[in-house]
């Protein structure tokens, strides 16, 4: 009754099947009149932010949208205290700054917020307190805005994110970072003879949804191998649906996808390219992380030196008997990246791959993205996080509403247009 959480990942804290009954349940499970439920409830799902989730299915919203249900149910139920897991983790910027509203309206009703986090640069002006955690231990503790003193050139070093974005007048030096322990893939072609082929990806007047429905319309687009391309737009617009689509996960409603113009069908299209989802744990089925590797090769002594080589180079190697379920998080994703390549994909998609990650192993995805891209693959990320963005990618494609598709490359000139697209074009 004191204390509400809301967790990192909103479908371990979902018990009923419809965002409505989501929002209601807790209020529920504390006995709280039917009236006054349906009040609290009715009042939440009339703020703008949710008014399109009313009556939804909890399974057909997006990650995103999940987030903003597991909020909402917490604050039906008016606790004092409210602690936050990560929650700005699968929110695009526009989504994070109604978050920011919220946090602030809690604060001004005299709530007292605790918030688990390392996107930083929305909270700024709004905490009272930092406390660095490290080692098991508080490394630092600020408070009075103190945190602002830090010098940038050493919050590099600590795993922190970037405090102001505004700041990004160029793309970081990602390689100028100090970062220890730092994942290399680049010896993996050469070590097991991978043969590198340039090659161009092409779609031409994609239509992609379900049932028939399109989620979005027209979209035209040539890759070239080497590129890494940054996915955006707001929550839910069909930025995963793209992606399950262009590895032949679903099928698309029309158009085509080419690979050097020959059109490459569904079936195809999985064996050629691999998705990395924003949850490794739907992807891994092995004992071990080693025999995750070798998921659908043959037995062979040259099998098992390639994918032992593969977890050395991912910074791996001392965990190859362990289950891939015992792993953190971010082991998770890299094992599951090792998976592509093994199997030599061309493209590689992630899927919100900085979801949960500090500074630190931001900068070792965004180095590791960089080195796969130097072995003629193509990357499409999808992602809200302007700062994994703008140090890694070197061209945008952007989903809007209507069916409109924003493409080009990012460049430092560029990266204000990319921090409008992101915001909504209301960054402050």
């Amino acid at each position: 009754k004191l204390i509400g959480s809301v967790f990192q990942d909103p479908r371990s804290q979902f018990y009923t099947t419809t965002t409505t009954d989501e929002v209601a349940f807790g209020c529920e499970n504390l006995a709280i009149g039917t009236e006054q439920v349906r009040e609290r409830t009715d009042a939440l799902f009339d703020e703008p932010q949710l008014t399109q989730l009313k009556d939804r299915s909890i399974f057909k919203i997006s990650s995103g949208e999940k987030q903003k249900i597991a909020i909402a149910s917490i604050r039906a139920m008016q606790p004092d205290i409210y602690v936050f897991d990560e929650p700005s983790a699968n929110l695009d910027m526009v989504a994070i700054g109604e978050l920011k509203a919220t946090m602030l309206a809690l604060k001004a009703e005299g709530k007292t917020i605790i918030i688990s986090e390392h996107r930083l640069y929305y909270l700024m002006d709004m905490i009272d307190r930092l406390i660095v955690i490290g080692n098991g231990a508080v490394a630092a503790d600020f408070t009075d805005g103190e945190w602002m003193n830090i010098p940038e050139k050493l919050r590099w070093r600590e795993p922190l994110r970037t405090f102001d974005l505004s700041d990004f007048s160029e793309t970081l030096p990602i390689a100028s970072c100090d970062i220890q322990e730092e994942t290399s893939v680049a010896a993996t072609a050469e070590d097991f003879n991978i043969i590198r082929k340039h090659f161009t990806l092409s779609a031409d007047t994609l239509r992609i949804g379900y049932a028939g429905k399109p989620l979005i319309q027209n979209i035209s687009f040539q890759a070239k191998s080497g590129e890494v391309i940054g996915v955006t737009g707001k929550n839910g617009i069909g930025k995963t649906t793209f992606a399950r689509t262009l590895c032949g996960l679903i099928k698309q409603i029309s158009g085509t996808i080419c690979i050097d113009g020959e059109k490459i069908k569904q079936r195809k299209r999985r064996s050629l390219f691999s998705f990395v989802m924003q949850d490794p744990d739907y992807q891994l089925f092995a004992e071990s992380a080693l025999d995750e590797l070798k998921i659908g090769q043959k037995e062979t002594e040259w099998i098992n030196l390639k994918a032992m080589g593969i977890l050395t180079n991912l910074g791996l190697s001392d965990y190859a008997d362990t289950h891939p379920m015992a792993l953190s998080a971010g082991q998770k994703q890299r094992l599951t990246i090792g998976a592509c390549i093994m199997k030599d994909s061309k493209a590689i998609i992630m899927d919100e791959p900085t979801s949960g990650l500090d500074g630190k192993n931001m900068n070792r995805l965004s180095r590791l993205t960089s080195e796969l891209a130097h072995q003629d693959k193509i990357i499409f990320l999808i992602s809200h996080d302007y700062e994994f963005l703008a140090q890694t990618c070197t061209r945008i494609l952007n989903f809007a509403d209507g069916g409109d598709t924003d493409d080009f490359p990012l460049t430092p000139e560029a990266l204000p247009k990319l921090l409008r697209l992101l915001s909504g074009g209301d960054f402050s």
